[in-house]
């Protein structure tokens, strides 16, 4: 399930760029549920998934790595009828907190890192998907983490993207003047 690769593009690798495929169907974070006394406290299944992903992360034995970093995570959900693509709940946004919260966690009370990254803002680029599985044999439920060098083609993308914006609106403010 645990895997060391090469870097990115035939550069130095990282310490360690692990393939993650946690083999039980995804779980995403959601809000603290209050009671009417006016606890608060997380679902069973949360609380679960995140423990057991956590040591099952812990397990792998993997060095932390403390660079900047891409994580690529792949949710696989049970088929059923449906086949491709999910685009229904939970969104995507829960699950990936989710799973970087178990990535990158300290044993609480004790600052003690137990994941692979030794904070969760070190990710500077994040790409998910969240897809069905097939209806092929061994297919199940899981979720795949990727940790890799983050891509310098996408921050300079992603300047080309804010330079692009602010032209737009430029000729956006330019046209309210002459109007």
């Amino acid at each position: 399930p645990c895997e060391a690769r090469e870097g990115h593009r035939g550069q130095q690798a990282m310490k360690q760029i692990p393939i993650i495929t946690y083999p039980w169907p995804p779980v995403a974070a959601a809000r603290p549920r209050i009671t009417k006394t006016g606890r608060a406290y997380t679902a069973a299944i949360q609380k679960k998934y995140r423990a057991d992903m956590r040591a099952y992360i812990s397990s792998l034995r993997l060095d932390m790595i403390t660079d900047p970093v891409c994580v690529v995570i792949h949710f696989f959900f049970p088929h059923k009828k449906h086949r491709g693509w999910k685009s229904s709940r939970p969104d995507i946004d829960n699950l990936a907190k989710m799973t970087l919260d178990c990535v990158a966690w300290t044993e609480w009370g004790t600052k003690i890192k137990r994941g692979i990254l030794a904070d969760d803002s070190q990710v500077v680029q994040l790409i998910c998907t969240k897809k069905y599985c097939t209806s092929a044999p061994g297919d199940r439920p899981r979720t795949v983490v990727f940790v890799r060098e983050p891509d310098t083609d996408g921050h300079q993308e992603s300047e080309r993207h804010l330079r692009k914006i602010k032209q737009l609106r430029n000729e956006l403010d330019e046209l309210r003047r002459t109007k």
